[in-house]
């Protein structure tokens, strides 16, 4: 049913859906020049901390402009935009029962509205809820949290995430939401626990995890970033500053540096730390009794050039038709790499879980070995005999001279 409205019967229409909890969304499409900037305006109502308000979307050619505003300033934004400014022409107005599809005339003020009753959104009710299917421990409306995502560029000046930078935050709740039952159950060798994370970059990952336990009341646990880039040492030093953060300080350096020396530690994390950085971080952590070690690794040269040097040496000639393509001997490398990484941290006396991380449009290295270090079970002799044998066949199998872990905790067969 198609009707001819006054712009403002259609301001005060919508003003009723708002206050009655009947609307759904609202889009604003099909701009009057083709030279303006502004293509569509989304619109939904959601509920922060217990006050209604309306998540806003403001789409331009080359970027996404997210507000929340309050439905006074949406009516406001609606009038400027389609009738005011005549920046738009179409309304889309989504509601409990039907659809309004509202199109402006010339001047601006009057709207031919046709209105669908549609029998599949009839019994919709109407959704207030703000990111509470994502359930994410990093908020950022939280008064600490939002001045480092902020500095670190993942959130705008309205506590919006920017949409450009939604993988990384996605990326940092995981990281987070995996590491929490860990990081709870931490076992610090003193009052105070230490942990690294090695090759820090910009501290995303070191910032959430300080944070998380600054904001829990959790047991004096410290994080120490460990970057080698001074210009981003320096630049996160200064954001945990301004974020008031007390347990978390960055300093120079590499895990060459640090992995052959003896330092006080309860944990190290290293996430994408490239080919023999990740086994130098594993052995810093063995090395120095770590109770938690987390890495993700990334590259895996070192046993990949060394099935290729020993392949003639295999008795399994079906290995050949997997090193000659060079995708499937690259993944053959990672999986047999993490594997044996796995098994000498079990020899260690840890327990180990190795999962995937985050999904791969995220990031491709997506895998996280977690190893937790056995207090009260040590490992028998019996079964450390066990995965021994089990380490001898499979280097015996592809081809493997030595693994570079190997070679670091001087193991001996």
């Amino acid at each position: 049913m198609a009707q001819t409205l006054s712009f403002l019967h259609l301001l005060d229409t919508l003003q009723n859906f708002m206050r009655d909890r009947q609307l759904i969304k609202i889009t604003l499409s099909k701009k009057r020049h083709k030279n303006s900037g502004l293509q569509n305006i989304f619109i939904k109502p959601i509920l922060i901390k217990g006050i209604e308000s309306f998540s806003t979307v403001l789409r331009f050619q080359t970027k996404d402009i997210t507000k929340n505003l309050t439905a006074d300033d949406i009516l406001s934004l609606i009038k400027n935009t389609l009738s005011e400014k005549m920046i738009l022409r179409h309304c889309d107005i989504f509601t409990t029962s039907n659809h309004i599809q509202a199109i402006m005339n010339k001047d601006g003020n009057a709207v031919t509205a046709i209105t669908h009753q549609n029998k599949s959104i009839n019994q919709i009710t109407v959704s207030l809820g703000h990111n509470i299917t994502k359930n994410r421990l990093i908020d950022p409306s939280n008064v600490t949290s939002r001045v480092y995502l902020k500095e670190l560029g993942l959130i705008d000046n309205v506590e919006q995430i920017i949409p450009s930078m939604q993988h990384k935050y996605k990326q940092i709740n995981k990281y987070l939401e995996i590491l929490k039952p860990y990081i709870d159950k931490l076992r610090p060798k003193s009052q105070e626990a230490l942990i690294y994370d090695m090759g820090s970059g910009k501290g995303y990952l070191s910032f959430v995890l300080a944070d998380y336990c600054l904001q829990n009341n959790l047991k004096k646990i410290d994080v120490k970033g460990v970057e080698i880039r001074q210009n981003l040492v320096d630049q996160s030093n200064n954001i945990a500053l301004l974020s008031k953060i007390s347990n978390l300080t960055f300093e120079t350096g590499s895990i060459s540096d640090y992995f052959k020396k003896q330092i006080f530690l309860d944990g190290i994390v290293a996430l994408h730390a490239c080919d023999t950085a990740t086994d130098e971080a594993i052995y810093m952590g063995i090395k120095n009794d770590a109770s938690l070690i987390v890495v993700a690794p990334c590259c895996h040269r070192q046993i990949r050039k060394n099935i290729l040097e020993n392949m003639d040496k295999t008795n399994h000639s079906f290995l050949k038709h997997i090193n000659k393509h060079g995708i499937l001997l690259e993944r053959e490398a990672e999986y047999i790499t993490d594997t044996i990484r796995a098994l000498l941290l079990e020899i260690q006396g840890y327990k180990v879980k190795v999962m995937e991380f985050i999904n791969l449009e995220n990031t491709p290295k997506n895998i996280l070995i977690i190893a937790t270090k056995l207090r009260l079970n040590k490992v028998s002799k019996k079964d450390t005999e066990k995965l021994m044998a089990d380490l001898i066949s499979i280097k015996n199998h592809f081809g493997i001279s030595e693994h570079y872990l190997e070679e670091l905790l001087k193991i001996k067969q």
